[in-house]
């Protein structure tokens, strides 16, 4: 709601902004590990990538001799977009640098022109799920390739207005984990007096 109201929708366009391609506000890094350069890295695969949330569900720390095939390199100022069965939406934003699946493509905002939290708006809204996927090409591993989502047609917005949107959504997933952190201390809490209750270890 917060992008619709400072941007407008990126398909009618309603706030005329110019129109433009992707890859004039980021680029795909595609910086190749071969696994013999792999020694120890924080990896993470499509499966660790929740979909519609984009939340990473797990990072692994693997060594060397774990991983047989070649990895893509990304760090903390990408955005990790599963190629893979684009429908699934699953779009990340790590806070750590490492190695991911070739199934995934780190894309990194281009200076003075993007913003990591505008590009993974842009990516995870449905008109551009659904464009991915009717460019996707495989019967039974539909993929998109890099060349269809750089050319993807979107709506080229000041910086300093996709920053101040930026700002906004780190305050909002800084509550959503303060809440989640204060929603499991609860839980947690409510387990023990559940076990001391049983034990007949409460007092009045």
């Amino acid at each position: 709601s917060v992008f619709y109201e400072m941007f407008g929708d990126p398909v009618r366009n309603e706030k005329g902004w110019p129109m433009g391609e992707l890859r004039e506000i980021a680029e795909i890094k595609r910086d190749s590990i071969i696994p013999e350069k792999i020694n120890s890295e924080k990896y993470i695969g499509l499966e660790h990538i929740e979909s519609e949330t984009g939340k990473i569900l797990r990072i692994v720390q693997v060594s060397s001799g774990q991983l047989k095939s070649n990895k893509f390199a990304f760090d903390e100022d990408c955005i990790l977009y599963g190629k893979l069965r684009p429908y699934l939406n699953k779009v990340a934003l790590p806070d750590v640098r490492g190695i991911c699946s070739t199934d995934i493509l780190p894309l990194r905002p281009i200076k003075n022109k993007g913003n990591k939290y505008f590009i993974a708006a842009i990516l995870r809204n449905p008109y551009y799920i659904k464009l991915a996927t009717e460019s996707s090409v495989g019967a039974n591993l539909p993929r998109i390739s890099p060349k269809s989502i750089e050319s993807f047609k979107i709506p080229i917005t000041p910086l300093p207005l996709q920053n101040h949107f930026a700002s906004i959504v780190e305050k909002i997933e800084s509550i959503k984990q303060k809440q989640q952190k204060s929603t499991q201390d609860i839980n947690t809490l409510y387990d023990t007096l559940m076990q001391k209750a049983f034990k007949g270890e409460l007092t009045s």
